[in-house]
């Protein structure tokens, strides 16, 4: 884990605690000006560091939070978690995809 810099604290000093607070992507490009991979980054090693940064993905009312609670710490778990299962059927059907012969399916 990296030491955090200038860029990781200008993301948390953006963030909000509580789910009820959060902070949309477009809205940390905006007071940061960085750039959409960088603020990723950023999150990254901020939850490394451990803080519990969530990522709510709920339409238009999706954004990034700090968790007040353990309600709301496992609830962006469990997020994770479905996204990790569907990145794993992806995974495994690629891994059984054929090179050729698909274009007939």
């Amino acid at each position: 884990m990296r030491k955090l810099v200038k860029m990781d604290l200008a993301v948390l000093k953006c963030l909000h605690v509580g789910a009820t607070s959060k902070v949309t992507m477009k809205e940390l490009k905006l007071r940061t000006q960085m750039s959409q991979r960088a603020i990723y980054d950023a999150i990254e090693v901020l939850r490394a560091s451990g803080i519990p940064i969530m990522a709510s993905r709920q339409g238009n009312n999706g954004g990034y939070f700090i968790a007040e609670t353990e309600n709301e710490k496992q609830a962006g778990i469990a997020q994770y978690k479905k996204q990790i299962a569907t990145e794993q059927r992806n995974l495994k059907a690629l891994q059984q995809a054929e090179l050729s012969g698909w274009q007939m399916a």
